[in-house]
């Protein structure tokens, strides 16, 4: 552990030279300058906390966040009093003032950003007098992902209401988010079964085709055998002689009178959806049941199911994607830190596992 309250280079040098493998810097805001926040990076593998001196016993337990710029208005209204060169008017002063401050805030914001872009092993930043600007922020992501405390102001943030509506959003989108990863594993699930069912069908389908073409193979060849057996016949029929002629006629008559009892029997017994006279290719696709039905029927299941998740899915955004408000943008922010579960904005500290109203 350090505390460090210069800004000159001696306490650069004692971090890079006098200590390794630091896990807590405690440092005033006023001390943050390039070469100490260096100095801070040689730390990164180790560094789990950095903070500063805190202005008040109760400052994480009030009713309305401190302002921060007093100080800086007492020096605009000294400026004001002071007199101004000849040749430069009162609006041009001001506006060359006001650039300077832009110009000094924007530098310590990004001084400041390094450091949890840089130290992937923070898990607690303590700075209740630093003001962050989002702007700065949403440039480039933390590398801290298992922050589990932060206690930063936010510019734009300057009251209670919307320090209360920006934690309310991070609470209820928090929430949220184990819905969705929750009802998204169900829409997986529910669109892999039904992909399965469709490979069975197809498969079933494809062993189908299979059968009836070596059904219609061996119906072919049953049926070229019965044309190859009545031509030997009928040239067995044409070398016979003249006088066998009356006894083939009785004999074909006896087996004509044959074939229309059989075919009497057979329309008394044969079902009317399915006749036995038929080859087996007619067979099959006449007397086989509806397969359809169930089908149909897990199709519709599955889509009632795949249906009433994307519904809920829709139903529980609480960030719109065009909401470019102060309160959507910090609750977005403190979204990605995925590991925090305590927040102090400026009033009092808030906990992932408070109960929303």
């Amino acid at each position: 552990n350090i505390c460090l309250d210069d800004q000159s280079s001696k306490a650069a040098k004692i971090l890079v030279q006098g200590f390794q493998g630091l896990k807590t810097i405690r440092i005033h805001q006023e001390a943050i300058c390039t070469e100490v926040v260096t100095a801070i990076l040689s730390h990164h593998n180790t560094l789990s906390m950095i903070a500063s001196f805190h202005p008040t016993a109760n400052v994480f337990n009030s009713k309305e966040p401190r302002p921060l710029r007093e100080e800086e208005d007492e020096d605009e209204e000294d400026d004001e009093e002071q007199e101004l060169p000849f040749h430069y008017s009162q609006q041009q002063q001001q506006h060359q003032q006001q650039q300077q401050k832009q110009r000094e805030r924007s530098d310590s914001d990004w001084i400041w950003q390094i450091i949890p872009r840089c130290c992937p092993r923070l898990n607690k930043i303590d700075f209740p007098t630093y003001e962050m600007d989002m702007d700065e922020a949403e440039k480039v992501p933390w590398a801290c992902k298992d922050l589990f405390e932060l206690r930063i102001r936010i510019r734009g943030l300057n009251t209670a209401a919307k320090i209360e509506k920006a934690i309310n959003l991070w609470l209820k989108e928090r929430d949220n988010s184990f819905k969705r990863t929750w009802l998204r594993h169900e829409l997986e699930m529910a669109s892999s079964k039904s992909d399965n069912e469709s490979d069975n069908d197809n498969d079933n389908e494809k062993s189908d085709d299979e059968g009836q073409d070596n059904k219609k193979k061996r119906k072919w060849t049953k049926d070229n055998m019965k044309h190859v057996s009545k031509k030997l016949k009928a040239d067995d029929d044409v070398g016979d002689d003249v006088g066998d002629v009356d006894a083939e006629v009785d004999v074909g008559s006896k087996q004509q009178k044959q074939k229309q009892k059989q075919q009497q029997q057979g329309d008394q017994v044969k079902d009317p959806q399915c006749d036995p006279s038929k080859d087996d290719v007619d067979k099959d696709q006449e007397c086989d049941p509806p397969k359809d039905n169930a089908d149909k029927d897990n199709g519709d299941a599955n889509s009632v199911v795949d249906k009433s998740v994307k519904d809920q899915l829709a139903d529980i955004v609480v960030i719109a994607e065009d909401d470019t408000s102060i309160e959507a943008r910090v609750a977005r922010h403190l979204l990605k830190l995925e590991s925090l579960c305590s927040v102090w904005l400026g009033t009092r500290i808030y906990h992932s596992w408070e109960i929303i109203p």
